[in-house]
């Protein structure tokens, strides 16, 4: 189910609803997911209030190791696994904290009743409110080339422009070797800083809180979106997460 028919069918996400996630891909996501919905509900309901979730986790090595071999069956069927204990808990939607596996989840989607909430649908519809059509894109080495990302952009008349070839090898290495694993070297942010998207990008989607590592500080002209938590743009609060328009939360009883 897409997120415009779970609003269609379900409404918005209501306070006492359980959130799922999927996490462990890697881990630095998963702490931030929990870190902005929580955030979020202490925001909006007060300091001792907090969302209520449940979250599962699986071995990053492992599913690495399935990428790197073009494995992307065995992918599904970890994430399918994964989403039915979550399922099984009664979870009513799901989110997963990683954007690259996002590509097998129509599959999944297919084999379960709770809906997952699909980062690039809710991606989408945050950039074309904010009134952008073209985007410079970072993330792992399959969300640059693989046709999942980008053909879904598309679908909402949204041009992707990527690095070139030798930057985006530079961005995925920075990723498998450090963000994921919780670092970020000083060197590495000065690379990252030199040529990252094409000059005539009016903003950067950065899938995932430790990729938007790679546009702080941000180069001139460039209003980096961070996938999980919202734009960093003009006119948006500057002291809150801001949710793509189809996950923010609506507190309601």
């Amino acid at each position: 189910m897409s997120n415009n028919a779970y609003l269609r069918t379900y409404g918005p996400i209501r306070r006492f609803q359980l959130f799922g996630i999927i996490g462990g891909l890697a881990w630095p996501s998963t702490i931030t997911y929990n870190q902005t919905i929580n955030h979020l509900y202490s925001e909006n309901l007060g300091p001792s209030h907090c969302a209520n979730l449940i979250l599962v986790q699986t071995d990053f090595g492992q599913v690495v190791k399935w990428l790197i071999s073009d494995q992307w069956q065995k992918v599904a069927n970890a994430l399918l696994s994964l989403a039915r204990q979550l399922e099984l808990g009664g979870a009513d939607f799901i989110v997963i904290a990683c954007n690259t596996v996002h590509k097998v989840v129509p599959s999944t989607q297919d084999q379960l009743r709770v809906p997952i909430l699909h980062i690039v649908e809710v991606t989408s519809a945050k950039i074309l409110e904010l009134g952008f059509r073209k985007v410079g894109l970072l993330g792992s080495a399959p969300t640059m080339t693989d046709e999942y990302f980008i053909s879904h952009l598309a679908r909402y008349g949204i041009e992707v422009l990527l690095p070139v070839e030798e930057d985006r090898k530079m961005v995925h290495h920075a990723l498998d070797t450090e963000l994921t694993r919780g670092i970020f070297l000083r060197e590495t942010r000065g690379r990252s800083r030199e040529h990252p998207v094409p000059t005539t990008r009016p903003i950067a989607i950065t899938p995932g809180k430790q990729r938007s590592a790679l546009t702080a500080p941000r180069p001139i002209g460039l209003a980096p979106f961070d996938a999980i938590i919202g734009p960093r743009v003009p006119g948006e609060a500057r002291n809150k997460p801001n949710m793509p328009q189809h996950a923010r939360l609506s507190y309601t009883d």
